[in-house]
């Protein structure tokens, strides 16, 4: 029941992506050159700035698009790698970028301890993980999450190969069966906080797509449950997975 939800959930993604890519080609068709007034003899006409971001001549602000690949490995107490593909969409402006996206984020937990294993084994799904709990499945593999975002992004320039930093901030919601077991507990929400800042290198390849670069934090963050031997299940005030990794992007 899980792979057909990520399956399903992968064609839909695709899907979406090549829609998007199908508008981005047809905005970006050869539009007629206009006609230009000649310069007053003896007067200087100095050519337009040559922009890799985009050769849009109805303004400053116009479509960008991105199509990301991201693995992470995690960090700290409760350590989760993470694999993710992301599409954003959204406006450039200048050397500056602010759009919207969504994606996959497959989890893979740390394996739980044998304490955690032997209650889920005696109690699992049971009244004794505390209220609510009668008819809560828990899943011992790897978690889907879908993330949805907004993104901030700045080039420190466009032209030629240059820095930039990235930040995505939003939330991200659990979409595989089962209570997400890290552990000696689990995450007890469907929704968690998801921020992820980038830092890399930006590669013009054309006068408007390019290739980025990264290394990347991951931050999911949300309420945890363990299991207490003595006490039944405990609530902590919460729990944050942390994760680093590279990222590659292409833009267009």
């Amino acid at each position: 029941m899980r792979n057909e939800k990520v399956i399903k959930a992968l064609i839909a993604f695709i899907m979406v992506a090549f829609s998007v890519d199908a508008m981005a080609q047809y905005r970006s068709r050869p539009r007629p050159v206009r006609p230009v007034r000649p310069a007053p003899r003896g007067h200087y006409v100095a050519a337009p700035p040559v922009s890799s971001y985009s050769d849009d001549d109805n303004g400053n602000y116009y479509y960008k698009g991105f199509i990301e690949v991201g693995c992470a490995a995690g960090v700290g107490t409760y350590k989760a790698n993470q694999l993710d593909v992301l599409t954003t969409h959204g406006v450039a402006f200048d050397n500056g970028f602010v759009g919207v996206g969504t994606g996959v984020n497959v989890l893979f937990p740390k394996e739980n301890s044998s304490e955690m294993k032997w209650n889920m084994g005696n109690f699992g799904g049971g009244s004794g993980y505390g209220p609510n709990y009668s008819d809560k499945t828990f899943s011992t593999g790897n978690a889907v999450f879908i993330p949805i975002y907004l993104d901030l992004k700045y080039n420190f320039g466009i032209v030629q190969v240059a820095p930039f930093i990235d930040l995505k901030l939003g939330a991200t919601f659990l979409v595989s069966d089962g209570a997400v077991c890290i552990n000696n507990g689990w995450l007890d929400n469907r929704t968690s906080i998801y921020f992820s800042p980038t830092i890399g290198v930006r590669v013009p390849i054309g006068n408007v797509a390019a290739v980025n670069f990264g290394v990347t934090y991951n931050l999911i963050s949300q309420k945890y449950y363990y299991y207490d031997y003595w006490d039944g299940p405990v609530c902590s005030d919460g729990i944050s997975l942390h994760s680093l990794g590279a990222r590659i992007s292409i833009e267009w």
